[in-house]
């Protein structure tokens, strides 16, 4: 009783329950796991693979996602690279990757005023 207590187990069980009486559902302890895999995904990916790129001509279309605490990482970005006005950004850019290809992408990244652009991802490929 006391481990299906915990994770809801019991409730699982019967038929028809909806709730689980303050225990933590299942579903969150698989929500919690994908999160840490997916954030070791994300973390291995930048560490092993080398996706760097050169921008290699004006991004354009730019346009602003997210402002101030409406960005989920804001106070990652405080503690890191000093406080300001944190805005998200995305814009269109033409790019070089390190195999040579030159392609059209969609660029996010995030700045702040007297910090300057951090952060540059590619989102997503537009032509090549």
């Amino acid at each position: 009783m006391g481990f299906e207590r915990q994770v809801g187990w019991n409730c699982v069980r019967k038929t028809g329950c909806n709730q689980f009486d303050g225990a933590i559902a299942p579903s969150n302890l698989i929500y919690s796991w994908v999160k840490l895999l997916r954030e070791f995904a994300i973390s291995y990916i930048r560490k092993y693979l080398d996706l760097n790129f050169e921008i290699i001509s004006d991004i354009t279309n730019i346009e602003s996602i997210a402002v101030g605490n409406s960005i989920r990482e804001v106070e990652r970005l405080r503690k890191t690279y000093g406080s300001g006005r944190w805005r998200k950004l995305k814009g269109i850019a033409t790019i070089l990757l390190n195999d040579g290809t030159v392609c059209t992408d969609e660029l996010h990244w995030y700045e702040a005023h007297g910090i300057g652009k951090k952060e540059i991802k590619i989102k997503r490929i537009l032509s090549e």
